[in-house]
């Protein structure tokens, strides 16, 4: 890839914007801009692409278009990887983002394994309690929401109440609110 076209209309917070991004030289562009000036914007243009999602205006509400070419053709969107540093759940596509194809199946297998432990786990302390598929408890929401200072550090929290646990220094009491 050499050269990556832009050109967004009424791109949620973006106006208008026309760029021939320049990947001859290296293959790393930085996009870098005061807080509140269209990062957000752009990245989530690049997620509706990729989701086959409308563009609009954030405050008219007008249909926007977003045309991307990459080397004068126009980009599959399932190429479009966006990463939200914020979210700890990144992207669907995480294991896409590793160069090496050996590493890449084994990240995707230890993401899968954790995920599908994670789900054991909840279920377990859920029938441990006692809830029925009629009662709407959402364990981990529960647990996060109680244990946790920030929902992001879903694993660290669980850790420390397991440290807890070990330890004996945990007094609960388990009620519903």
């Amino acid at each position: 890839m050499n050269t990556l076209k832009l050109d967004f209309k009424y791109c949620f917070g973006i106006e208008k914007m026309k760029e021939i991004l320049d990947f001859t030289k290296k293959n790393v562009v930085e996009i870098y801009a005061p807080n509140g000036t269209m990062k957000s914007s752009f990245a989530d243009t690049f997620r509706a692409l990729n989701k086959h999602e409308s563009i609009e205006d954030r405050i008219y509400g007008d249909e926007g278009t977003a045309d991307v070419t990459v080397d004068g053709i126009k980009i599959d969107t399932g190429n479009i990887i966006v990463v939200n540093p914020y979210n700890n759940e990144k992207c669907d596509d995480q294991g896409a983002l590793m160069v090496n194809e050996e590493l890449r199946k084994i990240y995707i297998k230890m993401k899968k394994d954790i995920d599908d432990h994670k789900k054991h786990l909840y279920e377990e302390v859920k029938n441990t309690l006692k809830c029925t598929n009629r009662y709407s408890f959402n364990v981990n929401e529960k647990i996060l929401n109680d244990f946790c200072i920030d929902k992001r550090y879903e694993f660290r929290c669980l850790r420390e109440i397991l440290e807890h646990i070990q330890n004996g220094d945990m007094d609960f009491d388990l009620e519903d609110d």
